[in-house]
């Protein structure tokens, strides 16, 4: 909602006017609250097979020419001019050019067969047992990989994602050297887009009934800032920096009614001084 303060508006001319207390918006920008529901994490979308990108997705994703000697950041290796999560990166596991296959797809920094937490007989012949779900043919059993834990996800591999998102655990990569591209943002028109997206609380469909999640469904998440490369999962690290933004763009306004309300407070007490007390 958009900030409000009650400031005294004074009524200039010569005379000595008795000041008038008013309501008055502090700006027009728009509030909200900010936040964008999961700073920090949480899960977002891509958990059911067929899924797509878990939350964090492809943070820190590839470096172009990261080299021999080129810097990836904690949790992130150097392989073949790409920086990769070998914690859960079935094509580089535990180490570059180590590929998950066979009986032990699954890379939890070793190649393993993927765990299984439902009866196996729930999922079909052509299908894998993948933590608390099933993923169907093609599909890669991850490691979501943080920053909170949870259960294995499904992920299709794309040519734009050809192997399971590397997440945000330990931390989300975010060295100035392996980005490009950087550009400007508008603060306040991200916190207009945030207080108006749809918050809810729910449930996974392979979740127990007593578990519940708060957030944004990843589609409406997509249409509002355009971030990532999926619209059936968000990355924590857009999740990070949504609410980052409007923190700022908050304290902004907060600081404009501040220094309105020190004008108008000082023009008032000169105004006393002149007409003297009532």
């Amino acid at each position: 909602m958009l900030l409000r303060a009650l400031v005294v508006v004074l009524v200039g001319g010569a005379s000595c006017g008795r000041p008038i207390v008013g309501d008055t918006d502090a700006g027009s920008a728009g509030g909200g609250a900010a936040a964008g529901g999961s700073a920090g994490g949480g899960s977002a979308g891509g958990g059911s097979a067929g899924g797509g990108s878990a939350a964090g997705g492809s943070a820190g994703g590839a470096a172009a020419g990261c080299g021999d000697g080129g810097a990836c950041g904690v949790g992130r290796t150097c392989c073949s001019g790409a920086c990769v999560n070998t914690a859960n990166d079935p094509n580089n596991c535990g180490a570059c050019d180590v590929r998950c296959s066979g009986a032990t797809p699954y890379c939890g920094g070793t190649c393993t067969a993927p765990p299984c937490s439902i009866d196996a007989g729930a999922c079909a012949t052509s299908q894998t047992c993948c933590g608390t779900t099933c993923c169907g043919a093609g599909e890669l059993c991850c490691d979501r990989q943080g920053p909170v834990s949870g259960p294995s996800i499904c992920h299709r591999p794309t040519v734009q994602e050809p192997t399971c998102p590397q997440g945000c655990a330990p931390l989300c990569a975010s060295d100035r050297s392996i980005k490009t591209d950087l550009a400007a943002i508008d603060e306040r028109a991200i916190l207009q887009q945030v207080a108006t997206l749809r918050l809810s609380t729910w449930r996974y469909s392979a979740d127990p009934s007593t578990v519940r999640h708060l957030g944004p469904m990843a589609q409406d998440f997509k249409a509002a800032f355009g971030l990532g490369d999926t619209d059936k999962g968000y990355h924590s690290i857009d999740a990070h920096g949504v609410s980052l933004a409007s923190i700022k763009a908050l304290f902004q306004l907060v600081q404009e009614q501040e220094q309105r309300l020190r004008r108008l407070e000082a023009e008032n007490a000169a105004l006393k001084a002149t007409c003297g007390p009532r």
